[in-house]
């Protein structure tokens, strides 16, 4: 470290007992039961103390020196000065959920229509949405293994999610979207349309590196031991995007 060279015990102790003797003007005794040696033992240890304490602070400094990505993300140098201390950048949140309105021409006959789990529908910009399973949205049936459109019925609510990460699969309202067929992938067939029937809004991009250095900075600030910084601390680290 540049600005600081760090002493042993042996070496502070050295250094107090060489500015008691040139104060007093003779040897100093610092054997068993002196009071000189229990005074220049604590003060040695007094002075181990406040040095790794510069060292913890010089060390937390010096993530602020690395630079971030060109995209404004954490360096993998960031990364991994942070991950001894059990903290790592947020990663992106998809955008989705049971919005995704499936409709056919007319009623479905002879038999239901399954949205197959896998599917992917995409948007006319070529966004990518995925058929998710989700015991949670009640027209999700495990034994079809996807969201079936029973006889009589032509629709059904499907959950999707965007299989890129991050703010972009936020999408506005009535947006339509068209079945995607790759070889080989789940087919989605015999829709006529594909619409969310609400805005999605919860697809969040990755922590930027000032937003992570500054929770770093806040985390580690406190211990995590109960004082305000530590909540908040452990507040951010639930999702981006909090304030």
């Amino acid at each position: 470290m540049a600005f600081f060279t760090p002493l042993t015990f042996a070496q502070w102790l050295a250094i107090g007992i060489e500015a008691y003797e040139a104060a007093a003007g003779q040897p100093a005794y610092t054997g068993p039961g002196s009071t000189t040696g229990a005074l220049g033992n604590g003060v040695a240890n007094q002075c181990l103390q406040l040095q790794q304490q510069l060292l913890y602070l010089a060390a937390i400094a010096r993530l602020a020196t690395i630079p971030a990505l060109a995209s404004g993300a954490p360096s993998p140098d960031t990364i991994s000065f942070a991950a001894p201390f059990g903290i790592a950048p947020l990663g992106a949140v998809a955008a989705g959920g049971a919005v995704f309105l499936f409709q056919t021409a007319s009623p479905v006959s002879g038999g239901p229509l399954i949205i197959p789990v896998g599917g992917v529908a995409q948007t006319p910009g070529g966004l990518q949405f995925v058929v998710v399973a989700d015991p949670t949205n009640a027209s999700y049936s495990l034994a079809d293994g996807g969201y079936p459109i029973n006889n009589g019925d032509s629709s059904t609510t499907v959950t999707m999610y965007c299989i890129t990460p991050g703010s972009i699969g936020n999408l506005a309202a009535d947006t339509t979207l068209t079945p995607y067929n790759a070889a080989g992938g789940p087919q989605i067939v015999g829709i006529q349309s594909i619409s969310n029937t609400a805005a999605l809004t919860n697809g969040l991009d990755g922590e930027t590196d000032v937003a992570f250095k500054a929770r770093f900075t806040i985390t580690v600030s406190s211990g995590r031991s109960g004082t305000a910084n530590a909540i908040i601390g452990a507040v951010l680290e639930t999702g981006t995007g909090i304030i």
